[in-house]
């Protein structure tokens, strides 16, 4: 078995993760995310435990009112969030991690030990992984390429070699 299927949660996450908080201004969370080229951050409770998650998708929605109406911009990370997040443990294995960001909506997922954030894996992480266990995987192996496929077929390859 590949040494990159046996992975955790642990070992893919980055950390320590950066958290917005529920009481933050959306506005100074939003600066942070744009500054930081995040897509979204776990959001925490003043106990700094776990309570949401903070896209761009919630901000954009939450200002856009406020910037093309007269309406008041929320002012709250916790009124714009969506929650209750989807979080792993740390021992959360490759395939786990997989069926949560790879097939669904899921672009990140916090992990969480005793309720509060330590890290957090990102799809880009997984994918990273993956390619990985793909190549060591495959490495002794020949992958069929058009020309050979072409050659079993009798026919030609659409894509030669330029």
């Amino acid at each position: 078995m590949s040494k990159h299927l046996l992975k955790t949660a642990r070992s893919i996450m980055h950390h320590p993760v950066r958290c917005a908080e529920a009481d933050e201004s959306v506005v100074k969370a939003a600066r942070r995310l744009a500054k930081k080229g995040w897509s979204g951050a776990p959001v925490v409770n003043s106990a700094g435990e776990l309570v949401g998650m903070l896209s761009e998708v919630d901000v954009v929605n939450a200002l856009s009112s406020a910037a093309f109406f007269e309406t008041p911009p929320p002012t709250l990370v916790g009124d714009v969030m969506h929650g209750p997040a989807k979080s792993v443990g740390p021992e959360t294995d490759l395939f786990q991690l997989v069926t949560l960001v790879g097939t669904g909506p899921h672009k990140r997922v916090p992990v969480v030990e005793n309720g509060k954030p330590i890290g957090i894996v990102t799809r880009r992480d997984v994918m990273k992984v993956l390619i990985e266990v793909v190549e060591e995987r495959w490495s002794d192996r020949a992958l069929p390429t058009y020309d050979a496929i072409a050659a079993m077929e009798g026919t030609h390859n659409p894509f030669p070699k330029r």
